[in-house]
């Protein structure tokens, strides 16, 4: 991971642990490396925590399904279901590549999409299905 990412994740929450409040000291993946490498520098899917906070995710299942409905909360705001969005809108929405999208595309790892005027859609289901390690 980029000491620049980490460094915006620190910042976007003061440096304070995501669940108690308390000082900060690790990134946590929300969806896991393992269920998602892709994910891994996506910002939205990491929290800063303070190590007693980590283990706690780690090993309390409810905590670690309570951040996952929280983060899936947060992506459907940024995703309507039905609308189909662009690689660019993506992008722009995701703040990632075009071209990381368009591979993930190849991979199959975003299932579905469309040929629209030219253009490869992605509906906005299968946008929050893919950010969530591929379960809904």
């Amino acid at each position: 991971m980029n000491a620049g990412l980490k460094q915006r994740v620190k910042e976007r929450q003061g440096y304070h642990c995501y669940v108690c409040g308390g000082q900060g000291d690790d990134l946590h993946h929300i969806i896991h490396k393992s269920q998602a490498p892709e994910l891994r520098d996506y910002i939205d899917n990491l929290v800063f925590v303070c190590r007693e906070c980590h283990n706690k995710i780690h090993h309390t299942p409810q905590l670690d399904k309570k951040l996952k409905r929280e983060y899936k909360k947060h992506i459907e705001q940024k995703f309507l279901h039905e609308k189909y969005y662009t690689i660019k809108e993506i992008a722009e929405i995701t703040h990632m590549e075009e071209d990381f999208i368009e591979k993930c595309i190849v991979k199959r790892l975003i299932k579905n999409f469309a040929i629209v005027e030219k253009q490869v859609k992605v509906k906005g289901i299968d946008i929050i299905r893919w950010l969530l390690g591929g379960k809904l």
